[in-house]
């Protein structure tokens, strides 16, 4: 609202009395012009006029332009509540110039009587009080507003990963990462009490949050010592807010593992044992640092803070040392814990865990977007992740592997649900997996990046964009500059990762590269590629055949658990062929097949 709307001095007043009031206004001025008055002077003593006929005719003019005066201020007032009154002018001087050139065009008209006829006089006055109307509605401005809300979402893109990475279950997932996996999925016997793996990543948070005010009191120390003090003043109550922040959530993270410690009472147990070490670290190491950096940075302490800066500066050090020192100890903690909790599960329970980690990546996927989680109460009537997700923006769902095809998702059914019913989601028909046209995308790449390009070339006012995938990308264009383009664009790159920590096991023979004909008596060299996944530790025997007979074999030792390496052979040499390594058998050239892909066995 304008200025002008906000000087309307009757705004209190509703409009059905403003109206009739300016009705009257305009009638009794209209009543003063049609009554004719003629002032012809107030008589006084014989011979003497009290007051002069000009100054009548005056006090009448007045009388009128005080009513036009009147009556045009209240129809402004009632304009004001229909339309948005522009002007930066107040109300009252153009309601009264308005009535003031509205009574000199009428009397204007009085004067042309005796030069113009009746009718072509009227029709002058009327053109003169329009153009005079026109005038006070320009200084008006008045201005039609009307506000209209409309709802629009923008688009928010869903790729799944459906490469032949994503068939793979992940059989070797641990104990622990099982019962996460179940309890995400809301099985009931899956619910823990604790979840210590929590409390390790707020103890983490809390030592990012320590270090920056660690580096600058770091900087405060090596510069001047007047300049230096004078900062580390100015910033006092800001250093001292986040202390207490830190302090108090130190203090949660010590009672949540003073709880645990509550049921854990067998003595000498690696989980106990553990748990007191973190306790101790929290209780004896890094909350003493705190309240004392609290304490010195108090405003009561403001005077000695200076010559303590250093000291402030060590406190917080040994702060972070010590919460560095207890999140990962408290992390395996919360893996033994959660492992403790699944041998002790009952069969059919541990079953049903089982199951549910042993579904493909690709299926796990699918649940994490249509599960609806199932309350602590039993109520089943909880939204899933693209329910929650279809409220505030317009879902597409995309499928990708080396090509990118449009999937509608309402087709979709709950794996979770299916494997508690004693169905296999594992090997049942993925309708809705399957893109329009029924083509199946080629699954042996995971081609990330071209789906993002294909993503932002399709525009739709991006919001962001989700991706499901286990990581493993091997297409032709690398994700990193689609995803700029996406930052750039403000679109936001949430990444799942499906799948466990170690990679499946997979023993192959990738590459080989030999002669495909050797010469009598040449020597003659092999390179072969191996990918070893999910073997780390183990023994890896690789043989060497002619045609069917093996000629030699070659152990490995794995060294982790990814171990993608080349060796190369020759006669004599250390690696794969101690002998054959020349051709024999007959003259001239002799063709044979060396090794085979996929003969690799390991122990």
């Amino acid at each position: 609202m304008t200025a002008a709307n906000q000087l309307l001095l009757l705004s209190g007043l509703p409009g059905w009395v403003l109206l009739p009031a300016a009705a009257v206004a305009w009638a009794c001025w209209i009543g003063l012009h049609r009554l004719r008055l003629r002032p012809r002077g107030l008589e006084g003593p014989p011979g003497r006029s009290r007051l002069p006929a000009h100054a009548g005719r005056a006090v009448v003019l007045a009388l009128r332009v005080g009513v036009g005066f009147v009556g045009t201020w209240l129809a402004f007032e009632l304009l004001g509540r229909v339309v948005l009154l522009g002007t930066n002018w107040p109300l009252w001087p153009v309601a009264l110039g308005g009535a003031a050139l509205a009574e000199g065009t009428i009397a204007l008209y009085a004067l042309e009587r005796k030069v113009v006829s009746r009718r072509m006089g009227a029709a002058l006055t009327a053109l003169r009080l329009a153009l005079v109307g026109l005038v006070v509605l320009m200084l008006l401005q008045p201005v039609l507003a009307s506000a209209r809300s409309q709802t629009r979402k923008r688009t928010l893109a869903v790729l799944l990963d459906v490469s032949a990475s994503m068939r793979i279950p992940d059989r070797q997932l641990p104990a622990h990462a099982k019962l996460r996996l179940a309890e995400a999925f809301s099985l009931r016997c899956a619910r823990r009490p604790y979840r210590l793996e929590e409390n390790a990543a707020a103890l983490r948070h809390l030592r990012e949050r320590l270090l920056p005010e660690l580096g600058w009191l770091e900087r405060l120390s090596a510069a001047d010592g007047k300049a230096a003090r004078a900062e580390l003043v100015r910033r006092r109550a800001d250093l001292h807010a986040a202390l207490s922040d830190a302090q108090e959530s130190l203090t949660d993270q010590i009672r949540a593992v003073e709880g645990v410690l509550k049921e854990v009472t067998t003595p000498g147990q690696r989980l106990r044992a553990a748990l007191l070490d973190v306790k101790a670290t929290l209780s004896g190491a890094v909350r003493p640092r705190l309240l004392d950096a609290a304490a010195w940075t108090h405003e009561e302490q403001r005077g000695a803070l200076p010559g303590r800066l250093n000291r402030l500066r060590d406190a917080l050090r040994r702060a972070a040392t010590g919460l560095a020192k207890a999140a990962p100890v408290l992390e395996r903690a919360g893996r033994d814990l959660d492992d403790a909790m699944y041998d002790r599960l009952g069969p059919e329970d541990r079953a049903a865990v089982d199951a549910l980690a042993a579904l493909p990546r690709r299926v796990l996927a699918e649940a994490v977007l249509v599960h609806r989680p199932v309350r602590p109460d039993g109520d089943e009537s909880g939204e899933s992740l693209l329910d929650r997700l279809s409220r505030q923006y317009d879902v597409k769902v995309w499928t990708f592997a080396g090509s990118l095809a449009e999937v509608d998702p309402r087709g979709w059914k709950d794996p979770v649900s299916m494997v508690l019913a004693g169905g296999d989601a594992a090997t049942r028909p993925a309708s809705g997996m399957t893109p329009a046209g029924g083509a199946e995308p080629e699954v042996s790449r995971t081609d990330l990046g071209g789906a993002l390009r294909k993503v932002l070339a399709a525009g739709n006012d991006l919001a962001g964009v989700v991706v499901l995938t286990d990581g493993r990308d091997n297409g032709r264009v690398k994700p990193e500059s689609p995803a700029r383009q996406l930052g750039a664009q403000g679109a936001a790159l949430c990444a799942v990762a499906v799948g466990g920590e170690k990679p499946p096991t997979d023993a192959a023979v990738v590459a080989i590269e030999a002669p495909e004909t050797v010469y009598l008596t040449d020597k003659m060299f092999i390179n072969v590629q191996l990918k070893l996944d999910g073997l780390a530790g183990k023994n890896v025997r690789v043989t060497l055949y002619d045609g069917d007979r093996p000629v030699d074999f070659k152990t490995i030792r794995v060294a982790g658990d990814t171990h993608p390496t080349g060796r190369r052979a020759q006669e004599g040499g250390p690696a794969l062929l101690s002998r054959g390594g020349r051709a024999h058998g007959g003259r001239g050239i002799h063709r044979q097949q060396l090794l085979r892909p996929g003969d690799v066995r390991h122990r």
